[in-house]
């Protein structure tokens, strides 16, 4: 028994994944955070030098919430999945294929990563001030201590002072 290979041509992938990343508003270094990848090799995908393997789709899928068959279809850009793993019935291929509400997609897709970077600097300054404030508190404690030997210190003075 003979099988066929079947293999989805990597100018085809690397297309898609270019027009799905420009769509988003992502650099080749912010893709390869978001899915845990390497920018080189997201560029080589891009530019059909490599084909990425399942593991790769399914990080797209996870990190954006969309149906990735848009990678392997000519002229397709990508619908949000609310529900990744749930098929979405709302959904019609006119609806999807309107510029209008192509746009609209785009627009939000943009906004929320927009907001994923705030979430992300806002995650990393809180982390900065805590790290700020416990290091405030500690000069506190050393500060007290001095604090209290000095009082000694003043105290054994004023003691050698009287006694004399």
């Amino acid at each position: 028994m003979s099988t066929k290979k079947f293999a989805i041509p990597k100018h085809l992938i690397g297309k898609n994944l270019h027009l799905f990343r420009k769509s988003k508003g992502l650099s080749l270094q912010k893709l390869a955070e978001k899915i845990e990848s390497s920018a080189g090799y997201i560029s080589d995908v891009e530019n059909g030098k490599a084909q990425p393997g399942a593991q790769f789709f399914y990080s797209i899928r996870q990190s954006f919430r969309v149906d990735i068959d848009f990678i392997f279809r000519d002229n397709d850009i990508p619908v949000v999945d609310k529900n990744p793993g749930v098929e979405n019935e709302k959904t019609d291929e006119a609806q999807t294929n309107d510029p209008n509400i192509q746009q609209i997609i785009l627009d939000k897709d943009h906004r929320i990563n927009s907001l994923e970077e705030d979430k992300q600097e806002l995650r990393q300054d809180k982390k900065q001030l805590m790290a700020t404030i416990a290091g405030l508190e500690k000069d506190k404690e050393r500060l007290l201590l001095k604090v209290q030997e000095l009082e000694k210190e003043m105290a054994g003075m004023e003691k050698r002072q009287t006694g004399s």
